[in-house]
């Protein structure tokens, strides 16, 4: 009898701690999907457009991208193929291209990854300008570039390469920071006959 109860006790352990430990393994399973499940985009877009305006309603910048995925759990939207222009009050819209991006925070900042490529175009008054470098910090709202990796300026004849840039595309003013090697050709005059 001693025995039964002894093995009766045994048994009901082993079943208590099946019990618990599948409990355990359930809840460890649910914590990571729930986890893995934060990772995930909660929307998407692909080939989308989307315009921007101040608020008088003037064009302010442009985005394009293959596709846009956004993550809730830090309110950050992945890009592929980012090309976005910006519009300035004097001169032509100023183009910038990249590998991938991410947009942090609603929109306060665009961090662009890979080569990136800034482009305005020639106007009457003013030549071409091309800055090419990586990994790109920009401030939409007062439209502000940064980085601190290597970059080629290029406008005209001239070039200036550097290590690090901080630049207004409002205002047009570029700071290339260190290293700074410049080759400068003065623009053509009409010759006079």
């Amino acid at each position: 009898m001693k025995f039964k109860l002894i093995l009766l006790a045994i048994s009901l352990v082993v079943i208590g701690a099946g019990f618990w430990l599948t409990a355990k393994i359930e809840q460890t399973a649910s914590q990571k999907f729930r986890i893995s499940s934060d990772n995930l985009p909660d929307y998407y877009m692909n080939n989308f457009t989307v315009h921007g305006t101040d608020i008088a309603g003037l064009a302010k910048f442009r985005l394009t991208a293959i596709q846009m995925k956004h993550y809730p759990y830090d309110d950050h939207s992945d890009l592929v193929k980012p090309q976005m222009l910006f519009y300035t009050p004097e001169g032509p819209a100023w183009q910038v291209a990249s590998e991938t991006g991410r947009i942090v925070g609603k929109n306060q900042r665009i961090v662009l990854y890979g080569q990136v490529a800034i482009i305005r175009p020639k106007s009457d008054t003013t030549p071409k300008v091309t800055i090419v470098t990586r990994d790109l910090h920009f401030e939409p709202i007062i439209n502000y570039l940064s980085t601190e990796n290597h970059i080629k300026y290029t406008s005209g004849l001239s070039q200036i390469e550097g290590t690090g840039l901080r630049a207004s595309l409002k205002n047009g003013f570029i700071r290339i920071l260190n290293n700074v090697k410049a080759q400068y050709a003065p623009s053509k005059k009409p010759s006079k006959k």
